[in-house]
């Protein structure tokens, strides 16, 4: 019999861990980091699913509905993958003292579905971000978005934003062989349970498990968008960062990845099958390095590190 233990231990680790961060698909993630004048501040994070992933993870639920105890505290979807321990969970990785104060889903009528959260912190130097958290969780981590702050004696607060410095790679000729390799076409095991999960599961992808990677990585990161952004809260009197908000220059963009932009650049395909490939041995910062090579779709602040003074 399925106990609410057991579900507990399948809808977090493997529906957002391995379904929803190995493939991706039809997610957006934004992450808005904001910082009040004493260096507290709050997190939002938005998230919304688009149909296929919605469609499965309902249909996930209503199989298992019926084979939870009455006492259970699971009555909704929004219960199963939503409820207040496993969004607190999201962000334990971020480190600090961040609290959920309050999150919202909503269902939409074509099927998608979002939820926003908003965490607080007291201090924002005691938030890490690590990059391959807000981009592809099976990648290793060698890489965080950190954060400094200062209190002038003129009332002036200076937030300083730390972020690994990644060149463009430089393409090879080599490497254009090892891209198109039919090698690279072949699923790891982990790859192949996943689409099994999305096959048992109403299919919203059209599956028929003959696929290769290359054509996985286009049905399932068509629509994925991933953001990073930063804003303080007061008048803005200097900043240096490269991708300030047009209508509001208080908010400035650290990351942002559009992979339905990025996979219309033939390389595109290659380049993650190889990364897929590899999982836990490549890099976050190897990774966000290749994509930097596209600047259709993908925005990275390369400076290192930029800072942001107002009142």
């Amino acid at each position: 019999m399925i106990t609410e233990r057991s579900l507990r231990k399948l809808s977090s680790p493997f529906i957002f861990t391995l379904v929803l961060l190995l493939f991706s698909g039809c997610l957006k993630n934004k992450l808005l980091i904001s910082v009040d004048k004493d260096g507290s501040g709050h997190v939002v994070s938005t998230l919304k699913m688009g149909i296929p992933v919605a469609k499965m993870l309902k249909a996930q639920f209503e199989q298992y509905r019926d084979n939870l105890p009455p006492e259970s505290k699971i009555k909704t979807f929004e219960d199963m993958f939503f409820r207040k321990e496993l969004l607190e969970q999201k962000v334990r990785f971020f480190g600090g003292d961040l609290k959920l104060v309050k999150s919202k889903n909503m269902s939409w009528p074509d099927g998608s579905f979002s939820c926003i959260a908003v965490y607080s912190f007291k201090d924002i130097t005691k938030i890490k971000i690590p990059l391959n958290k807000v981009l592809i969780d099976i990648f290793g981590n060698d890489g965080s978005i950190e954060f400094a702050f200062k209190k002038e004696k003129d009332g002036t607060s200076k937030l300083t934003v730390k972020l690994p410095k990644i060149e463009k790679a430089v393409e090879k000729k080599s490497e254009k062989k090892e891209e198109t390799g039919k090698d690279l076409q072949k699923l790891t095991a982990q790859e192949q349970r996943t689409v099994r999960h999305y096959m048992g599961y109403g299919n919203p992808f059209g599956l028929t498990g003959k696929e290769g990677r290359k054509e996985l990585i286009v049905k399932f990161f068509t629509d994925m968008v991933m953001e990073v952004a930063v804003e303080v809260n007061g008048k803005l009197i200097k900043s240096n960062a490269s991708n300030p908000d047009k209508q509001d220059p208080r908010k400035v963009l650290l990351l942002r990845g559009d992979f339905t932009e990025m996979l219309e650049i033939k390389e595109f395909t290659g380049n993650m099958s190889k990364f897929l490939a590899a999982g836990r041995g490549a890099k976050v910062t190897e990774f966000i390095q290749v994509l930097n090579k596209y600047p259709q779709g993908f925005i990275y602040e390369n400076k290192g590190e930029i800072t942001m003074e107002y009142k």
